[in-house]
């Protein structure tokens, strides 16, 4: 370990207002092979070839979605497959990196440049421009691709809280992301929005810094301060891993109260902390499962065999508790590489059903193999008749598998589905997704924003008291469960549990502020009445975002003195009056 900055403070650039503890391992995919075993270099071809037939397969299915611009034949797709599965091909990407010990990348770079330049005599040579343009796509497909294999056979041993430093960000970093993986710092300020969507569902920690880590240093990263701490002293790590820790320990102790007549879910887009999740008494499962992510982070379309065997553990791991997963929640904003500016809808899902009936059909093999009805979720309704589409088609799939048929409802989260929700078929319950409904329907907030709570009444209140009178009423009795990032602001969580709202989704890291919020008003009911109880809840949300206003206030004159004194260094060091 590198001890001379011990204690040292480094500005940097934060995504996500969520701190970090970990020791540091380097990843550069531009590294040489010379620290690679034969071992190691014959696993990493053996990946690499099945990763190259799987996005071959995959192009294919996307291509074939899109007929009115398919210009290759039967034919031409295997002509393309078969140069890149020339033997002289990868005979000389072995070359270069196991007798050259050339990186990987430059290494495939390198052969395949070469056999354009000699292999035209090769029957399969992409001899078209349009096969050409093609290649060069499958070029940079495959070697990210591949920078995806070296980076998780690089992380594939970490045992301890860790921090990645990388050059730049890519969401595939994400892709069966250890837990031990705490965070990670970027050298460029590339992907920003992209870092701080990933950084926010995964709950982790982005900092950007072009600061020259070592292998093993113990890093803080305080992301309030847009700081990082270098070998800190082991009472601040102690200090610091209790604050990380604080949401986690928060839910498994749980309430130690019944929240009758509330009733609490959390999302989560991966299986790192899902035994916590379920074991907690705060929580009677997961709404939702955002199965998106999985897509995004590979870059890809997963296969029937990974998305299979992700469920069956999801819904093993549920026990009895509830699991509600979303139909991949697909946008431009959340990409999945292959198939560039998609956007989730059943127009798309008729011209690209193989990526969504691979998603269905192993969420029902899944629950078939379990033995558990599971809730599926239809993402980004904006047509009255998309929906009895969607579920024609899940019931079909499931019947497909013989398995149980699953609940069916849609995701409210749109201004069509909030404004116009009586024109909407109803069929088991409705999830309210208050993040992307802020985004659309209030002018400069977002899900990263602290609404205000004035805006968030004066543009929702009315359409969701509206809307939950109409759910609730005898005849429909329909679920309605409440859920967004926005529920950490007690007093709208508040005013939705007043409002008769008594199923919410939040996030884990939310709980602690929001939690505090539903055992009070759940431990007032029957205690005080009407205006009463209503003043009493009023004075303890006060109280805690008076405190909150503090810490904040405390924290941003520590962040002010810091900056001072690092300028009075440089001053110092650069001889500046």
């Amino acid at each position: 370990m590198y001890t001379l900055d011990k204690g040292k403070k480094i500005l940097c650039k934060a995504t996500h207002k969520k701190n970090a503890v970990g020791r540091i391992v380097l990843f550069d995919h531009l590294s040489d092979s010379n620290h690679y075993s034969e071992k190691d270099l014959e696993f990493i071809f053996k990946k690499f070839y099945q990763d190259q037939a799987d996005e071959f397969l995959n192009l294919r299915i996307i291509e074939e979605g899109y007929k009115e611009s398919f210009y290759w034949t039967e034919r031409e797709f295997f002509e393309l497959l078969g140069f890149f599965d020339s033997t002289i091909l990868l005979e000389m990407f072995k070359k270069y990196v196991f007798e050259d010990r050339m990186n990987f990348l430059k290494a495939f770079n390198m052969a395949l440049d070469a056999y354009l330049e000699f292999g035209k005599t090769d029957p399969f040579y992409p001899s078209t421009e349009e096969k050409l343009r093609t290649l060069e796509y499958l070029r940079q497909r495959l070697l990210l691709r591949l920078e995806s294999i070296i980076y998780r056979y690089k992380i594939r041993e970490i045992k301890e809280n860790s921090i990645i430093v990388v050059n730049r960000f890519k969401k595939e970093y994400f892709y069966n992301m250890p837990k031990y993986v705490k965070g990670f710092i970027c050298r460029k300020d590339e992907n920003y929005n992209l870092a701080r969507l990933y950084a926010n569902e995964y709950q982790l920690t982005i900092a950007i810094s072009d600061h020259a880590f070592f292998e093993d240093d113990m890093v803080i990263i305080d992301s309030l301060k847009e700081e990082i701490i270098l070998n800190p002293d082991e009472d601040l790590i102690a200090m610091y891993q209790n604050q990380m820790m604080s949401s986690m320990k928060y839910i498994i102790k749980g309430p130690g109260m019944s929240l009758d007549p509330i009733t609490l879910f959390t999302s989560t887009n991966d299986l790192r902390n899902i035994k916590e999740i379920i074991s907690s008494e705060w929580f009677s499962g997961v709404c939702t499962f955002k199965s998106e992510f999985f897509y995004g982070a590979k870059g890809t379309i997963p296969t029937l065999e990974e998305q299979t065997k992700l469920y069956i553990k999801l819904l093993k791991t549920a026990g009895d508790k509830e699991v509600y997963i979303n139909i991949p929640d697909f946008r431009p904003d959340k990409p999945v590489d292959i198939m560039g500016d998609e956007y989730t809808d059943f127009s798309t899902f008729l011209r690209l059903h193989p990526v969504f009936t691979t998603n269905v059909l192993a969420i029902a093999e899944a629950s078939r193999i379990t033995n558990k009805v599971v809730n599926m979720v239809v993402p980004m309704i904006r047509l009255s008749n998309e929906m009895s589409s969607w579920v024609d088609y899940i019931r079909v799939a499931f019947k497909k598998s013989n398995a149980q048929q699953p609940l069916l409802g849609m995701m409210v989260e749109t201004e069509t589905t909030l404004e116009y929700f009586e024109d909407f078929e109803l069929y088991d319950f409705v999830v309210i997704g208050l993040d992307n409904l802020i985004e659309e329907m209030i002018d400069n907030q977002n899900r990263y924003s602290k609404i205000i709570y004035k805006d968030f009444m004066f543009e929702l209140k009315n359409d969701l008291r509206d809307l939950h009178q109409y759910y609730r009423s005898y005849s429909k009795r329909i679920r309605h469960i409440v859920s967004g990032y926005c529920l950490n602001n007690p007093d709208i969580l508040l005013k939705l549990m007043r409002l008769g709202f008594k199923e919410f989704s939040i996030p884990v890291d939310c709980m602690p502020k929001a939690g505090e919020v539903v055992k009070f008003f759940a431990s007032t009911r029957g205690t005080f009445k009407g205006v009463a109880a209503e003043r009493v809840i009023q004075k303890q949300i006060r109280d805690e975002m008076e405190k909150e206003k503090e810490r904040e206030k405390l924290e941003e004159e520590e962040k002010k003195e810091e900056e001072l004194k690092l300028i009075e260094e440089r001053k110092k060091k650069y001889k500046i009056d």
